[in-house]
């Protein structure tokens, strides 16, 4: 940094200085400075390969700093100055994610794909976006693409989740073993091969899994949750009572978050409720029906909730 100060100083015209400077400032976090820099190179220097990396590195530290419409335009015009520029593709494409814009999205990373048909990221970013659209055939071959290109623990990951949704439990667990030996502290895999095993009755691998996932991520709901449901079905109520109370404990506090987590409070009370049901505390049961059916009306006709 010292030394395209100096530079700077002696040469205050020199655009490569502030390019070069303006990627140390990104690269540092500094967006405020980065985006200063790259837009006096911009201001200095005129080849059109030049300028469109540096709307892309504009771009890229704008994105960085969430303001979307400034990234856009740094993606486009770097576009329209090397229409070969690929990651600027797929760069819009990510915004256009970011904006819920998925068809925008798919066909600028297929438009990547096809100025570079063997970059992995690519085909995830693409797959990601087929499945927001529920085109998951299409979601399904992308992600097989990527792992083809460049094994990742994410692109297993989904593409197990694709397995489970076709209830292909078999080859779900494979993935999700997968992308657990790439990647053996993210919970999510593992809570999510707890869940298929459990969708093949092997409770004790499903409860071994979500205890994992617990482990790595105590303050998750999803894995207590899904683990008081395998205590339930092997009729251990007692860690049953204490997972579902984990769950009701949790979402709470989890501030903003907490209100796309409602459904899942209230099917916590709901199966409480039917673990006390079993352990036969009526009284007890009929509290969490209560309860749940408060948090989410629409479980009353699931209930057996009595007044």
């Amino acid at each position: 940094m010292d030394d395209f100060n100096r530079v700077i100083e002696n040469e205050p015209n020199l655009g490569d200085a502030y390019s070069q400077r303006g990627l140390i400032y990104q690269i540092t976090r500094q967006g405020d400075l980065a985006i200063e820099d790259f837009t006096k190179a911009i201001s200095l220097l005129s080849a059109p390969n030049v300028l469109s990396k540096l709307h892309y590195n504009r771009g890229v530290t704008y994105s960085e700093m969430s303001d979307n419409s400034k990234a856009m335009d740094d993606f486009s015009r770097a576009i329209e100055l090397d229409p070969s520029f690929h990651a600027a593709y797929n760069n819009r494409g990510l915004l256009y994610t970011r904006m819920e814009e998925e068809e925008l999205a798919i066909k600028d990373f297929s438009k990547a794909i096809d100025l570079d048909p063997n970059f992995s990221d690519f085909y995830y970013n693409r797959g990601n976006s087929y499945c927001a659209i529920g085109e998951y055939e299409n979601a399904m071959s992308d992600y097989t693409k990527c792992i083809e290109l460049e094994p990742s623990f994410d692109c297993y990951y989904n593409r197990g989740n694709l397995h489970f949704g076709y209830q292909s439990i078999d080859k779900a667990i494979d993935d999700f073993t997968k992308s657990i030996e790439l990647k053996s502290d993210f919970s999510m895999s593992w809570m999510h091969r707890g869940n298929a095993y459990c969708k093949i009755s092997n409770y004790d691998l499903a409860i071994v899994d979500l205890t994992r996932a617990i482990e790595l991520n105590p303050n998750f709901p999803g894995g207590y949750f899904n683990r008081g449901i395998a205590f339930t079905l092997t009729k251990d109520y007692s860690k049953a009572l204490d997972d579902f109370t984990r769950v009701i404990e949790i979402v709470p506090t989890l501030g903003p978050h907490m209100e796309m987590l409602l459904p899942l409070h209230a099917s916590a009370y709901h199966l409480r409720g039917n673990v006390y049901q079993n352990m036969q505390e009526t009284e007890k049961a009929q509290l969490d029906f209560k309860k749940a059916i408060e948090l989410n009306p629409a479980l009353e006709s699931v209930i057996n909730y009595k007044e």
